[in-house]
C-alpha cells in the first residue's frame, strides 16, 4: 500500500533524491479531505472561492471534501498547491524505520 505524504512544496524541491529523510507528517488519502477542508475554512474561503483560485470545478472541490476516492491526483495537487503543500509517494517501509 501507498501512502501519500504532504510536504511543505519548498522542502520537496530541495531535497536529494538520494537522502530522503522522513516527512514531517504523513496522512492516508482518506484524511485529506478534513486537511483541505480546515485550511479552506482557516483562510475564511467559500468552496467556490477555492476552487476558482485553484483552477477546478466546485463539485471536483465538493467531492474532494467529502473523501470520494478517485479524485483525479492532478487536480488535488492544484488544490494543495494553494495552501503551500504537495503529495509524494512514500513506501511504507520507510515509515516504520
Amino acid at each position: 500500500m501507498v501512502k501519500y505524504t504532504i510536504l511543505d512544496e519548498k522542502i520537496i524541491l530541495e531535497i536529494n533524491l538520494f537522502d530522503i529523510q522522513k516527512p514531517k507528517k504523513t496522512f492516508k488519502y482518506s484524511d485529506i479531505k478534513k486537511f483541505v477542508k480546515t485550511h479552506r475554512k482557516n483562510l475564511n474561503l467559500t468552496q467556490q472561492e477555492l476552487a476558482d483560485k485553484a483552477g477546478v470545478e466546485l463539485r471536483f472541490l465538493r467531492e474532494l471534501e467529502q473523501g470520494k476516492e478517485g479524485c483525479r491526483i492532478d487536480k488535488v495537487l492544484q488544490v494543495l498547491k494553494m495552501f503551500g503543500y504537495t503529495l509524494v509517494a512514500v513506501n511504507e517501509k520507510e515509515l516504520s524505520n
